[in-house]
């Protein structure tokens, strides 16, 4: 975990995870819209945080402070790359839909 004054928002983790599934390391935002308890709350989970991480954030923060939403925390799973095209590069990777084709060989019915 990095330290608070390297988050991108006050109250905002950083985690770094490597996956060896793909190779890389993955950058872990986790915002907490109120207290700090322990006990189980709502989380909104965000793929690809780049754009949208900090609003959502902010937007959990103040429905909560007008009473209209749970004390929630807020994930998003990103890169650690700042640059465009290794972001787009893993986003490529990471969102688009692909086939497992053990699941597809299994799902055709059989020739007649």
């Amino acid at each position: 975990m990095l330290p608070d004054a390297e988050s991108p928002l006050p109250n905002t983790e950083v985690h770094l995870l490597h996956s060896a599934r793909v190779g890389d390391e993955f950058k872990v935002l986790v915002a907490h819209s109120g207290t700090e308890s322990r006990a189980p709350r709502p989380v909104l989970v965000m793929a690809d945080p780049w754009a949208g991480f900090g609003t959502a954030v902010e937007m959990t923060r103040v429905l909560r402070f007008q009473g209209q939403m749970p004390d929630t925390v807020v994930v998003g799973v990103g890169y650690r790359s700042a640059r465009m095209a290794d972001i787009h590069r893993q986003r490529t990777r990471d969102l688009t839909a692909s086939v497992d084709a053990s699941v597809v060989s299994e799902a055709r019915p059989a020739p007649m």
